[in-house]
């Protein structure tokens, strides 16, 4: 009997053992595709985020460059209006068209070149003299004359002395 019962046994752990050792290797392929999964999940997260910083840096890159561009067109904007200006640098005297004698004596003295303004279809010059801003309308203008800022000093007597 304890033969048979031997027996029965190592024929019972004969059949079992190879159904637990397949369930152990399937487990251990389940684990191994676990990890593979993960593994697979882990990249994929980094390559959105990687996306996602790379759509964010070129957004930053473009409104950077279209920030340098808008001021660049700021720059080129005011060195047009300075070469506007360059021209009437200083104190200006203004000659408009009116006919008559007075059109030899200017219309504006010592006045200082402000910029150009645009009210309709019209353009006016603006000018100032002292706390004073006259417009003129550039269609009248025919003549200006620039003077330097500063009027040159008259010669004192000494120097008139010596020159002569």
């Amino acid at each position: 009997m304890i033969k048979v019962l031997t027996s029965s046994i190592v024929l019972f752990t004969l059949a079992v053992e190879p159904a637990f050792a397949q369930s152990e290797q399937a487990k251990r392929e389940a684990e191994q595709t676990q990890k593979l999964a993960d593994l697979v999940l882990g990249v994929a997260q980094q390559l959105i985020k990687l996306r996602i910083e790379s759509n964010l840096t070129k957004a930053a890159r473009k409104e950077e460059q279209e920030m340098r561009a808008r001021e660049i067109a700021k720059v080129k904007e005011q060195q047009a209006l300075n070469e506007k200006l360059r021209p009437f640098a200083g104190l200006v005297d203004v000659f408009i068209g009116i006919d008559g004698p007075s059109a030899k004596s200017p219309y504006l003295q010592s006045a200082r070149f402000v910029g150009y303004l645009e009210i309709g279809k019209q353009t006016f010059a603006r000018f100032t003299i002292g706390d004073q801003t006259w417009m003129v309308d550039t269609a009248r203008i025919v003549a200006i004359r620039v003077r330097p800022d500063r009027p040159e000093a008259k010669k004192s007597e000494l120097e008139k002395t010596e020159t002569n």
